[in-house]
């Protein structure tokens, strides 16, 4: 990855890499996604009665090795219903909401109202002002919120919620990024950052479809406390775990600039994430988890590229990208690096084209 103000003079620009993918990779099938659908709910229902039936007859061992991978099929859901986000599940939207809706609501995700802000986040990825999730903060705002996390019990019991990764639900009911200039934004609540008027009844199906889940599992509660504790509530928490665990790596790096709206392009911010390779787990986790942490990068470039067809798609334009394309290595030490030395950027020198991160 280049690291220097030659991202103002990037030598191919986005329809040269659309070019460099076959045509075909950019077409949804219907069939694949169907299978990986009811593939990834039907080894959550097998999980789920593994885990039933260790309740049953007191194998509470097996429940160390179940309710992780349940966990971790709920983060592959998660990703087939992202695919119906991007409408690279299905040509039809009726198809993709439906679909997508189902899947989300599974997993306590408003379906429309994620939707929204995740495609905010891909139109404006890089970019200081208008970027959605996983933004980098300045220098002064990252001043403001260290003193107020020591001033606040919100903010430090915030803080802890976040050390336990339950920071994408809480990112969901009360998203307070500086770029929202003060107004804590909800996915709960019609807004004019995200929607149109014209998609209330879309944002209201998603809303209820939520807590049409949310009071069935209360009710699940007070039949099979234990089942649906190791079943559903605690591979959750995982699957939430993973969830900010692959994301904020694919978007938080020393190496990857962000940039103020002056300077900044899609093709810019798309490049400006990261692929991991995963070593000799990555086969098994590009299958399961459907490519998501292994190709990144072209997915952000092209989001409307279904999961299945990632890997070629980065193969056909990783010759282009050179230096620009960035892969790195996963090791133990990745994350605990990245979040010591990803504090903020240093935007006091208006003069810089690009911001890279400060640790201190």
């Amino acid at each position: 990855m280049v690291q220097t103000t030659d991202f103002q003079n990037i030598p191919f620009s986005l329809k040269d890499l659309k070019n460099a993918i076959p045509k075909e990779y950019f077409k949804a099938s219907l069939a694949k996604s169907l299978f990986y659908y009811f593939f990834d709910f039907g080894l959550i229902a097998l999980f789920t009665f593994a885990i039933y039936t260790s309740i049953q007859y007191g194998y509470y061992y097996f429940l160390f090795l179940l309710v992780p991978l349940q966990g971790s099929m709920f983060w592959s859901l998660f990703v087939v219903g992202h695919d119906c986000g991007h409408s690279s599940f299905s040509k039809g939207d009726k198809i993709n909401y439906i679909f997508g809706l189902i899947a989300h609501s599974f997993l306590l995700v408003p379906y429309f109202s994620w939707k929204k802000s995740h495609q905010k986040h891909h139109l404006f990825h890089g970019n200081l002002e208008k970027d959605e999730s996983h933004v980098a903060l300045t220098k002064k705002s990252y001043r403001a919120l260290r003193y107020i996390m020591k001033q606040q019990t919100k903010r430090r019991i915030f803080q802890r919620l976040y050390k336990l990764c339950l920071f994408f639900p809480i990112y969901l009911f009360y998203n307070d990024h500086p770029n929202h200039n003060g107004k804590a934004i909800s996915h709960f609540e019609f807004n004019d950052v995200y929607f149109r008027q014209n998609e209330k009844t879309k944002f209201y199906i998603s809303i209820v479809g939520y807590f049409v889940w949310l009071f069935a599992l209360a009710a699940s509660l007070y039949f099979s406390f234990w089942l649906v504790l190791f079943a559903y509530i605690v591979p959750w928490i995982l699957y939430n775990m993973a969830l900010h665990f692959v994301t904020y790596l694919h978007h938080s790096h020393e190496k990857n600039p962000w940039f103020y709206s002056e300077n900044w392009t899609y093709l810019k911010g798309a490049l400006c994430t990261t692929d991991y390779d995963y070593g000799v787990v990555s086969p098994v986790l590009n299958f399961f988890h459907h490519n998501i942490e292994r190709y990144h990068v072209v997915h952000h470039l092209f989001p409307s590229i279904p999961h299945y067809n990632l890997k070629p798609a980065t193969e056909a334009i990783v010759p282009i990208l050179g230096d620009y394309y960035h892969l790195e290595k996963f090791s133990l030490n990745t994350y605990l690096r990245i979040f010591n030395n990803c504090k903020y950027v240093n935007e006091q020198n208006p003069k810089e084209q690009v911001y890279y991160f400060q640790s201190t």
